[in-house]
């Protein structure tokens, strides 16, 4: 059997709304006990908002999927919607407006996601 995933999360925050940041906790663990993920380090410090999450795991020998390996003509392939979350970033940023719809679309889908995308690739791994 295959030791867990370990994760190590470290926190800046100048300032954060206690909502944002139950909602965060929440999906954040939610994640981490899908994955079986167990969080075994972190820190909070005050300063400008930086969040730096490290997970590490194993996987079988030989069976890595490596941006090394790649080769001439391999097949290229990306999960959820391509540029979905720089629309969303640009309508916040006043470059864009957005209809209300397709905004909460982007936030949904790439923003505020309610799964990961790690079976994705695992499903991509060498074989």
């Amino acid at each position: 059997m295959e030791p867990p995933p370990l994760g190590d999360f470290g926190v800046i925050i100048t300032f954060c709304q206690s909502h944002w940041l139950e909602e965060f906790s929440r999906g954040f663990f939610s994640l981490a006990e899908q994955h079986a993920v167990e969080l075994v380090g972190g820190d909070t410090t005050r300063g400008p908002l930086n969040l730096s999450i490290t997970i590490m795991g194993e996987v079988p020998e030989g069976k890595a999927l490596r941006r090394d390996g790649a080769c001439v003509d391999d097949d290229i392939w990306v999960s959820g919607a391509l540029g979905k979350a720089a629309l969303a970033l640009a309508h916040r940023q006043g470059r864009i407006v957005l209809p209300r719809d397709e905004l909460s679309d982007c936030e949904r889908t790439c923003i505020n996601p309610s799964e990961s995308r790690i079976g994705a690739g695992a499903a991509q791994r060498c074989q």
